[in-house]
């Protein structure tokens, strides 16, 4: 019932077409049946951004449809799969191989799962990714190598400037805002400006589960809090690792 409210794969790819931006005092229009003001409240969004994208709004309807007709049992049940599926890889030895026969062999064909030791770096790299890579740049990015880097992409960008200006197919205009394009690139070399701060972070040990948990919680708020600020062209989406 759920599915049946998805677009393709190819719709769902398509930026204008899945830019639904709504105010948020107007989202009823979307599905009045969806009770916005208490999905946004417990996400933490309320309040914090006047409008908001809709990515795919058949999808609320469909799930307005079955929160309507389907009993609360069986909610209750699907939800819990949701629950224990999310959290299985962290769940001991029956979880993992129940959840990996699934979604790793039956949906994907993969035939065996990976090393406990990979799985446990993955993990951290999704849970503290900057802080692993503050230490992988210590040990393998050394201040003269982000020095060197920086001098080649200088000259780069200078040979750049100055292929643009002595291109014989460009006109003045073109040319201007061919070097105002090349103004606006911001280069990511080695590492972040600024790391992400894990102070808030809790990590128990001997609390696996918990601490996924609390390094979802963490990366959800860090989310949130960046609404209604103006972008950072400086944040990376990926670790230096």
């Amino acid at each position: 019932a759920l599915a049946s409210g998805h677009w393709t794969n190819v719709a769902a790819r398509d930026p204008v077409k899945t830019y639904n931006r709504f105010a948020v005092d107007s989202l009823a229009g979307v599905d009045a049946r969806f009770a916005w003001p208490r999905f946004l409240a417990a996400t933490g969004v309320a309040g914090r951004s006047a409008e908001v994208v809709v990515r795919e709004p058949s999808f609320v309807a469909a799930l307005a449809d079955a929160i309507a007709t389907t009993p609360l049992p069986v909610w209750k049940a699907y939800l819990r799969t949701r629950l224990l599926d999310a959290y299985a890889p962290v769940l001991g030895n029956d979880f993992v191989a129940a959840r990996f026969a699934f979604a790793g062999t039956a949906l994907s064909g993969t035939p065996e799962n990976l090393a406990r030791w990979r799985r446990g770096i993955a993990l951290v790299q999704q849970s503290l990714g900057d802080a692993l890579g503050r230490l992988y740049v210590a040990r393998h990015h050394p201040a003269r190598s982000q020095q060197k880097m920086e001098v080649l992409v200088d000259n780069l960008f200078a040979a750049y400037r100055e292929s643009i200006d002595s291109i014989d197919w460009m006109g003045p205009a073109t040319k201007r805002e061919a070097q105002a394009k090349l103004a606006t690139f911001a280069p990511k070399i080695g590492y972040p400006k600024r790391w992400i701060d894990y102070g808030t972070l809790e990590i128990r040990r001997g609390d696996l589960a918990g601490n996924v948990v609390r390094a979802r919680e963490f990366a959800w708020q860090r989310d949130v809090a960046k609404l209604g600020k103006p972008v950072d062209r400086d944040e990376w989406f990926m670790t230096p690792q």
